[in-house]
């Protein structure tokens, strides 16, 4: 399978925002939009889906590319971030899961399914404001 390339990350905070790798894309203020995230969630273009929930944020400007570059080195279907929230931070690897989703109940289905390939990334890179 080829490499996976292009991310995309939903968060509500605008800190560290803009990453260096240049195929990461990050929306923000759209957690409530159920609607945009489920598009989002089923575009095309995009290899990893990101989700930080409310609160978090990334801790330097490569963090996109380091989750990105784990995910290839793992071959995980879903990565946690280590936090100790409830939902936390996750990526989902869109190429392995092949899904579309009708929700955001089946975005959370996918994340918590025990069949798939379930990382957790030790660094603590995504920080809590």
């Amino acid at each position: 399978m080829s490499k996976l390339e292009t991310i995309v990350i939903v968060s509500d905070v605008l800190r560290n925002a803009m990453q260096t790798y240049d195929k990461a894309t990050t929306y923000y203020n759209i957690g409530n939009n159920k609607e945009r995230l489920t598009r989002l969630f089923n575009e095309d273009r995009f290899d990893i889906f990101g989700y930080l929930t409310p609160g978090y944020f990334f801790g330097s400007h490569d963090d996109a590319e380091e989750i990105l570059n784990f995910m290839n080195d793992e071959r995980a279907d879903v990565v946690f971030t280590k936090n100790e929230s409830n939902p936390r931070p996750f990526f989902i690897n869109k190429r392995t899961t092949k899904a579309k989703v009708n929700s955001v109940k089946d975005i959370l289905d996918i994340v918590n399914d025990q069949v798939l390939s379930r990382k957790t990334i030790t660094r603590k890179f995504i920080y809590e404001y």
